[in-house]
Order: C-alpha cells, then structure tokens, then sequence
C-alpha cells in the first residue's frame, strides 16, 4: 500500500549536481561530517563505507564512528549524534501510523530533532485514517515530506535487528518476520 512509484525519480545518482550544490553553499572542503555506526552491526558498516566513498567521490569527507551499543543508543536518544548515523529500525511490518508513532528515527521528537506542525498532523491523520484510501493519502504525504525534508534517509529493509538483509534460497518455504521485524521461525521448511 505504501509504494508509489510517482516518487521513484525524486532524486537521481548525480554527482555533478551535488558539487555544484556543495559549492553553492560554500561546502567546506576540510571539514569532516562524522557517520556513527553501533558496534556489532556488520550491515551498518558495510553500508557506511558505501556512503563514505560516494560523498568522497563529491568532496565530502566522511569520518566512520564506531560506537558501543550503549553508546550509540545513549547519543541517538539524546538527539547528540553530531552528523550522520546509520541504524536499524523496526515496525515495518506494522500499520503506518505505528511506524511513524513508535519507530525512533521518525517519530516526533526524533534523533534529528525534525518536527514540523504538518509532519504531526499527518502523522495523526495516518492513526485515524479509517479506510485504505485515506489511509494511502496520509501515507503518501508522510512520504512526500520524508524526501522534501530529508531529515532521515531510508536506504533498506533488512530483516531483522540481529542478521540485517536476508537472500534466501528459493527451497527455503515460509520465510516470516514478527510485528517488529523479527523472525518467525516456526513456519519454516525446506521444499
């Protein structure tokens, strides 16, 4: 319900663009953005490092952090991160507005301390939307104002907290994740 393809071209791969921005806003080249990632999420640096080489290639410089679970989480509550962070989220698997009212990155207050009057009222919208139109509307907007506002980027979906993105082999019957994107082991089997 959620996919709309009218947002798949938003924004494109173009680093001609992203320098001529950077330079438009007097982008400090010396200046380094820290990436914190939390220790022992082998997806989270996988994909920082991926982001550290795409924002060199446009003359950001990217400092990878490695922070303890602790750490990260007490930073990330805080709303203390100091530049980009990469983590996992759950609640995909449930009703937008529990996604939007539970998950940390999005809810209001968030990590990036982004909050607008209309992100909350759509937030609200979308836990009283009553039919699947509505309902697709509010979601619609909530989307429209994630990739307006880019206070958070949403890059995958994994499968769950402890083994990020799963391929499995086309044997494997049954695959299931919980409400909270954990695994649902008891329904699995081999064809």
């Amino acid at each position: 319900m959620a996919y709309d393809s009218t947002f798949d071209q938003t924004y494109s791969y173009d680093p001609d663009r992203a320098r001529q921005l950077l330079a438009e806003a007097s982008w400090d080249a010396d200046a380094v953005v820290p990436l914190a990632i939390a220790n022992g999420m082998p997806v989270s640096l996988q994909m920082a490092q991926i982001a550290q080489a795409d924002l060199a290639n446009v003359g950001v410089q990217v400092a990878l952090q490695t922070l303890s679970a602790p750490e990260f989480l007490g930073r990330l509550q805080k709303a203390q991160m100091g530049g980009a962070w990469i983590v996992t989220m759950s609640f995909m698997n449930l009703s937008p507005g529990t996604l939007f009212m539970s998950a940390f990155p999005v809810r209001v207050p968030n990590p990036s301390n982004f909050a607008s009057a209309h992100y909350q009222e759509s937030i609200v919208s979308t836990l009283a939307a009553v039919d699947d139109q509505q309902l697709k509307q509010d979601v619609r907007e909530l989307t429209r104002i994630m990739l307006d506002e880019a206070f958070i980027v949403l890059i995958a979906e994994g499968s769950g907290l402890q083994s990020g993105p799963v391929v499995a082999r086309a044997n494997v019957q049954d695959v299931a994740w919980d409400k909270v994107s954990g695994f649902v082991y008891q329904d699995i089997w081999l064809s």
